[in-house]
Parts: structure tokens; C-alpha cells; sequence
């Protein structure tokens, strides 16, 4: 019996002829050399094993690829997003620095004016 386990009556004689030819032939010595021109079943289950390999490296290397191109477009918008987030921080920071000075200067205006106002007081009783 083949280690590729064949389905069909035929394949599995013809594995049956192949194994058992080879298996004369290594009796004469004669084997190694059939074997590296002829195909054994045992090297068509290499083959389709290193088939299946070579198949999955691929879809694990188009896979990891798709992935690591999702995960840059994600940090590209979060980058985004927190430079946007930055800009309008700063932009709130500066309309609130810019109303302090305002509040500041009208306070002035205030103390100013009272300060004055007290000095008019104080000089109107120091006359009477």
C-alpha cells in the first residue's frame, strides 16, 4: 500500500508495481539510481506536501501584508486625529489666553478708573 492512499483499484496497483519494482531493483543495488530519475510515490507526497507549504507561505505573506497595511492606514488616521485633536486644543487655548488679556486690561480699566474716582472723593472732602 501507498502512503498517498489512493482511492482508485488502478493507482493503488500501479503503486503496488512501482514500490515493488523499486524494491528489486534496491535487492540488485540498482535503486538509488531509478529512484532520483523515476518519481516514488513517497516523493509525489513530498512534492504535494511542499505544494501545500508553499501555498499556505504565501497566504500567511499576503496575509501579514494586508494586515500590516490595515494596521499603518490605523495609525495613519490616529496620528491624524490626535494632530487634529492638537490643533484644537491649542486653538481653544489661544481664544482663552486671548479673552484673559482681555478681561485683564478691562480690570485695569476698572482699578483705574476707581482709583481715580477715590482720589476725586478723597481730594472733595479734604477741600470741604
Amino acid at each position: 500500500m501507498s502512503c498517498t492512499g489512493p482511492s482508485k483499484v488502478g493507482d493503488q496497483a500501479a503503486n503496488f508495481g512501482e514500490n515493488f519494482g523499486i524494491g528489486i531493483l534496491n535487492i540488485f543495488g540498482l535503486g538509488g539510481i531509478v529512484s532520483q530519475f523515476a518519481k516514488t510515490p513517497y516523493d509525489q507526497l513530498k512534492s504535494q506536501l511542499e505544494d501545500i507549504q508553499d501555498t499556505t507561505r504565501k497566504f500567511q505573506d499576503q496575509a501579514n501584508i494586508a494586515l500590516w497595511q490595515k494596521q499603518i492606514k490605523l495609525d495613519s488616521d490616529l496620528f491624524r486625529l490626535i494632530q487634529l485633536s492638537n490643533q484644537d486644543l491649542t486653538a481653544s487655548i489661544n481664544e482663552i489666553d486671548e479673552l484673559l488679556k482681555e478681561d485683564i486690561s478691562l480690570n485695569k480699566v476698572y482699578i483705574l478708573f476707581l482709583y481715580l474716582l477715590f482720589l476725586v472723593i478723597y481730594f472733595y472732602l479734604m477741600l470741604k
